[in-house]
Formats: C-alpha cells, structure tokens, sequence
C-alpha cells in the first residue's frame, strides 16, 4: 500500500484554462482505470481551443458522487461567464450545443484532467444572453461518467491554438 504524504507544494483551488474539442475530431481516447490516467490523439487538422472565461466568473463541481442502481456515477458541472455577446460567439455555443464536446482542464496547480471521452461526452446545457450589469453568456457544461475526471498522461494534436483563458 502506498503512503499517502502531506504534499510539499502549493496547493490551489479552481481551474486556469479550460479547452474544447468536439468529439468526432478525436483521433483515439483511451482511460487505464488503475490509475486514472487518459490518452488521447485527435484528427489530423484538429486542435484543442481554448474558452475564455471572465476571471472569476468560473464555478465547477467535480467527480461528484451519485449512487444509482447501476452503481456509482460522477456527475461534472463546469458553469462559466463568457463577456461580450457577439455573432460569432452565438454560432459558435449553438454549435456547441449541437455537437458533442470533450473538455482539456487544467487547474491551478497545473494538473490536466479529461472531461468527457469520444463515447461519453459533454453536452452544453444551458446557454444564455444577459445585456444588464453583465454583457456576455452563461454556459454550464455537464457530463456523467462511471469513473473519476482522470488525469491526462499523453495527448497528440497536430497544433495548438492559443488565445482565451484566465491570465498567468
């Protein structure tokens, strides 16, 4: 059995980047359940694009635990602000909304976790315009899987696309 230690580093909440590809641009996607580790190749041509959330506008609910008939189920919730309502936007989460999605997190501690697979995978479930204080939409992305979020061992895209997520 292996010890479980107080961990020498820095230990923050929350997530630093949050980024989506749509489920039929995954190439493979693997998940050892022994260690919770995922691999994952996309398409050629396909690459990991990021969501820009506003700074603090972010909530998430995790590996929450769910007892059914079947057995444990792991219920992910990620809610976030985007600012700005624009045309673009609005095609873009309408096709989010159309198109199975899997998530690439990465928290504050620099951990990556895979949310969603190229069976299971996150739907966008709420959308919508606020134009009073707050000028942009709100997105809440879900997903239930039967195992924990697991942590991302290897991932292969032919490029990556920068932009969006909350500043270093």
């Amino acid at each position: 059995m292996s010890e479980i230690t107080k961990n020498a580093g820095q230990n923050f909440s929350g997530i630093k980047k949050l980024e989506y590809v749509f489920q039929d641009e995954i190439k493979s996607c693997s998940i050892d359940l022994n260690d919770l580790k995922a691999s994952i190749s996309l398409k050629e041509g396909a690459s990991w694009k990021q969501i820009y959330f506003s700074p603090g506008s972010l909530d998430h609910e995790l590996d929450k635990e769910v007892e059914t008939t079947a057995g444990t189920r792991y219920d992910q919730r990620i809610g976030l602000r985007e600012p700005k309502i624009s045309n673009e936007l609005s095609s873009l989460f309408f096709k989010m909304k159309g198109r199975p999605v899997v998530l690439r997190i990465t928290d504050v501690n620099l951990n990556i976790y895979l949310m969603g697979t190229d069976i299971h995978f996150v739907k966008v479930k709420q959308v919508g315009k606020t134009t009073g204080p707050f000028n942009g939409y709100n997105l809440d992305l879900v997903c239930s899987l039967a195992h924990p979020l697991p942590f991302i061992q290897t991932y292969q895209s032919q490029s990556e696309e920068g932009g969006g997520g909350v500043p270093d």
